[in-house]
């Protein structure tokens, strides 16, 4: 019962309990609590799955009682006595708790199942939450698609509450991408809304939108900037004025996690009190040891100490307590990759996460996140190898450790060993990617300071301050290696005339990453952190064996053609002699 309280407070759920095996949900009825303690299974029959509840189910409905709950691995979940079983968790049932605070709130930002590999839950399920928590409002910002308006509109109107249509880009600018939604709000807007997918689904080669395309469409809408565009954001201010001219309000997306993330640290990191040790003195104990035998031969039995010397512990609870302070943060974002990606990314960063890394030790990605197999979670997924994008068990990690490099250098530990990636990756700026490869690349760092380092594997931003000091980094491109030619792949199969673009053209760099410390904002020192190199990466085509028949023959007859004219000339060079 006392988990089924907590599970209904953390859910806001309203109710009162009854005894120890029933409470009342307000505006829902009364539930029953099984106890499954004692059971192996929780459903019971061959043939026909029944739950396997110890009271007589008639009983309880005599009583009013028509639900039962009861855990079930994290959560948990109910079914209805007059209905055939089937889990339902057990949330937004009833009345909420009453809000310790009357603030109008729209939940704006949800994606749905249309959005292929990153729908985040059913639309009735998300209007029927935003109802429950007292929104007034649902809005959806699904990338590339608006096949759920219609959905969104239905349910809105089911609930009585409002709907708002948005859709999730990418801008491209002058070689830079950045996210952002927009989000309609008159009829005009909602018309500009489907301008901006049509140019993006149809004129567009690389579905991202021009600066053009965005600023002639904002009539009626609102720009969110995503929660990554703030260094884009600082570097464009020219047109950060002209998006403000051209939509009715613009906003910037704060990443809530750091917020999350602050309140799991503070539960994880909560430091017990250290205790001393003993550490057996083994050649004294064995000399005892020797030496009782040797005076008690007779003894059928002895009882013998151990030599033990007081141990005391290395890290102490002072020294765990100074662990407190945010030293680096830094985010990328992956929520355009495959499943499979997405997964590889969770995995990795799943078993940095809660690391603590003491003073003077050194951190292996390689080693935390372990072999990149099936095996230990990895799937296959898009990854750099030999100049291509191939398909690799565990492809998408080197994301992983990237956004970790970035976080170290923003705290300013001490990189033991990094590496670039082959060509140049769209998640950072030169000389800001650590790439990990087999056991020949790794990112490794030391815990350079006088405490304890705990990793948490959600983090945001780009920049770090403390107290009046602050630091940044700027990207240099100090070479810009174009791609020369392409790669021609004959396939004998593909009919005559047949060319496709099986990869693009990469553009290779030199380049370097600074260092820049700030005190009191007046630039103190500029340091440099590392140089990269990216090659270059001519474009791969895949043409029909014949179309390359017919070039050759085409160079065959030029070359019959200029020796013919050779001949020609000669002659009549003999002629006029």
């Amino acid at each position: 019962m006392k988990e089924l309280i907590k599970w209904l407070d953390a859910n806001k759920i309203s109710f009162k309990q009854f005894d120890n095996e029933v409470v009342e949900i307000e505006g829902f009825g009364k539930v029953y609590v099984a106890d499954l303690t004692e059971i192996k299974s929780i459903f019971r029959g061959t043939e026909v799955l029944q739950f396997n509840l110890m009271e007589n189910p008639d009983v309880l409905i005599a009583e009013g009682i028509f639900f039962v709950a009861f855990p079930f691995g994290d959560n948990w979940y109910y079914f209805n006595l007059k209905e055939e079983f089937r889990f339902n968790i057990l949330k937004y049932a009833g009345i909420r708790q009453p809000c310790n605070m009357n603030v109008p709130f729209v939940n704006l930002g949800v994606h749905t199942p249309f959005e292929l590999l990153n729908g985040s839950g059913n639309i009735t399920d998300w209007v029927r939450k935003a109802r429950y928590l007292g929104h007034t409002a649902l809005g959806i910002c699904d990338r590339n698609t608006m096949a759920a308006t219609l959905n969104l509109q239905k349910e809105c109107s089911n609930y009585e509450m409002k709907h708002i249509f948005g859709y999730t880009l990418e801008l491209e600018h002058e070689g830079e991408k950045v996210e952002m939604k927009v989000y309609a709000q008159t009829q005009r807007g909602m018309r500009n809304l489907l301008r901006i997918q049509k140019e993006i689904m149809v004129d567009s080669d690389n579905r991202t939108l021009s600066l053009q395309g965005l600023l002639t469409h904002g009539e009626g809408n609102v720009l969110v900037l995503g929660k990554l565009a703030s260094y884009w954001m600082k570097k464009n201010a020219h047109i950060l004025q002209a998006m403000k001219i051209a939509f009715r309000q613009v906003f910037y997306q704060v990443d809530l996690n750091e917020y999350k993330a602050e309140r799991i640290d503070v539960e994880g990191l909560k430091a017990t009190k250290s205790q001393s040790g003993l550490k057996v003195k083994i050649d004294d104990t064995v000399a005892l040891f020797e030496e009782k035998i040797s005076n008690n031969l007779k003894d059928k039995s002895m009882t013998l100490n151990a030599v033990v010397q007081t141990k005391k512990p290395k890290y102490t609870k002072k020294m765990n307590e100074k662990c407190t302070d945010l030293l680096g943060e830094y985010s990328t974002d992956y929520s355009s990759s495959t499943t499979d990606r997405c997964n590889n990314v969770q995995t990795a960063a799943g078993r940095i996460n809660g690391t603590i890394l003491n003073p003077g030790q050194t951190f292996s990605t390689v080693k935390v996140i372990k072999d990149r197999t099936e095996e230990n979670g990895y799937k296959a997924a898009p990854e750099y190898s030999g100049g291509k994008v191939v398909s690799g068990v565990g492809g998408g990690v080197c994301q992983v450790s990237t956004t970790l490099y970035n976080a170290v250098i923003n705290a300013e530990l001490q990189v033991v060993e990094r590496s670039p990636h082959s060509m140049m990756v769209h998640y950072v700026s030169v000389s800001r990617d650590a790439a990990i490869s087999g056991n020949y690349k790794d990112l490794k760092f030391k815990n350079n300071t006088k405490s304890p380092i705990y990793i948490y594997a959600s983090a945001s931003g780009g920049i770090l301050s403390f107290k009046n000091r602050r630091i940044e980094f700027e990207s240099e491109i100090v070479e810009e290696k174009q791609p020369e030619g392409e790669v021609v792949t004959v396939d004998a199969t593909k009919p005559s005339g047949y060319r496709e673009i099986t990869q693009s053209a990469h553009t290779g760099y030199n380049a370097r990453l600074w260092k820049v410390i700030y005190i009191n904002d007046v630039k103190k020192k500029r340091v440099l952190v590392n140089t990269s190199s990216y090659n270059a990466e001519p474009q791969h085509v895949t043409v029909g064996k014949q179309e390359v028949e017919k070039q050759d023959n085409k160079d065959v007859d030029k070359n019959q053609k200029e020796e013919k004219e050779q001949k020609q000339n000669d002659k009549k060079s003999k002629d006029n002699q």
